[in-house]
């Protein structure tokens, strides 16, 4: 009996360690994903952060005068090869356009951060843009030049997902991590977020969208002229 008691008690404590390490393995994941951004705090002034259940943190703050909107968000839809970690650069601010459109790179149908399939009109791609891109707009005869967007996409076709032009703003979608290939296949495993964002990529994408803004504003006002 003695025996059986001491097997139970290591048995215990075993378990006891293992939901420990569990525990601890899991403030240590939260705490590396809470701080993918802290990298690029110094590209604005007036931040604030808010973090997702999940850990992924969200960015608002001011720079260039304007207000933007940083978010990663993670994507493990079973359409894709593996999952994502989507990094969301926004412009938050009025646009001169009359109706929204969205570019989407290498679409899926599964895309669940984007309303790209909600989107009436599918406009045929002008000449430039890459053959597995797709572009869709709730009002084809409001819609700002296509030629537009190209500027955005010199982040490069891989790693750009979605660029959106709206009355409300900008964005550029870009894949910021991917799960690795071997522990998701046998194990199943999708701890996004191994490294942090790189601020150099995070300006750059600003400064693409800027200049997106740029030559929207210039389209409008020629038309006026």
């Amino acid at each position: 009996m003695l025996a059986e008691a001491m097997v139970l008690l290591v048995l215990a404590a075993l378990g006891g360690g293992v939901v420990l390490l569990s525990s601890r393995r899991r403030r240590r994941v939260m705490a590396r994903r809470g701080a993918l951004l802290d990298g690029c705090s110094g590209l604005f002034s007036d931040r604030l952060v808010k973090v997702s259940p999940l850990g992924f943190p969200r960015m608002a703050g001011t720079a260039d005068g304007l207000r933007w909107d940083v978010q990663l968000v993670p994507d493990a839809l079973g359409v894709r090869k593996l999952p994502a970690l989507w990094l969301m650069v926004s412009l938050p601010a009025p646009m001169p356009v009359a109706g929204t459109v969205h570019l989407m790179l290498r679409p899926t149908g599964g895309e669940g951060f984007s309303r790209f399939r909600d989107l009436p009109d599918q406009v045929a791609l002008p000449a430039g843009y890459p053959a597995d891109a797709a572009l869709r707009t709730d009002d084809a005869g409001a819609m700002p030049d296509p030629a537009l967007l190209l500027v955005v996409l010199a982040l490069g076709h891989e790693r750009v997902k979605e660029v959106i032009v709206s009355p409300k703003g900008l964005r550029v979608t870009l894949l910021a991590d991917e799960a690795d290939r071997k522990n998701y296949l046998i194990m199943r495993q999708t701890d996004l977020g191994q490294h942090p964002v790189d601020a150099r990529l995070l300006r750059e994408a600003m400064d693409r969208l800027l200049a997106l803004r740029g030559a929207l504003m210039d389209q409008t006002t020629r038309k006026i002229a």
